[in-house]
């Protein structure tokens, strides 16, 4: 494994924690641990599928969420999961997170959104549950707030919530 294929790795670990870890998406009484091994690899193939195409072009909003729900597809019919496919909520922070370490590592152009989790929907006032969110149609609406917020100061989403998140992170 080269250095590039362990920060990919590495750069999953920390997503897969902090879109899963608060998120309730194994059953307890079907998730046995094999299952969940193989699923994150196979996950994790998948995500780094989808993300080659951040590296080529800058995505659009639309293509984006077109690929959360690429993801959101592929995890369907899982047993072991509850609802038997990831939440919306939950596929939205794992693939914005990823981006955004792709992109503060300079591997790729910034993404169009955010990851979307309690800090960030606190500071657009919203009072939604990010890990049982399960429609689009919301997430559209946290992005536009998002964008708001973001242009009011002359930046993009993704700048945005890296400046909010390293603000909190020094209270």
């Amino acid at each position: 494994m080269g250095k590039n294929d362990f920060l990919m790795h590495e750069f999953f670990i920390l997503s897969i924690g902090g879109a899963f870890q608060r998120g309730n998406v194994y059953k307890k009484e079907n998730a046995l641990e094999d299952d969940r091994t193989k699923f994150r690899k196979e996950l994790e193939k998948e995500l780094i599928k989808i993300c080659e195409e951040y590296v080529e072009e800058e995505i659009t909003g639309e293509k984006h969420i077109e690929n959360i729900n690429k993801l959101i597809n592929f995890s369907k019919n899982r047993n072991f999961l509850n609802g038997e496919q990831l939440k919306f909520g939950i596929v939205q922070k794992l693939l914005n997170l990823y981006l955004k370490y792709l992109w503060c590592s300079g591997k790729i152009k910034m993404p169009p959104h955010c990851p979307f989790d309690r800090i960030i929907l606190e500071k657009l006032g919203r009072k939604e549950n990010w890990t049982q969110m399960d429609n689009f149609e919301l997430y559209k609406k946290w992005v536009e707030s998002a964008r708001n917020l973001a242009e009011k100061n002359n930046l993009k989403i993704a700048e945005w919530e890296l400046d909010e998140k390293q603000l909190s992170m020094t209270r």
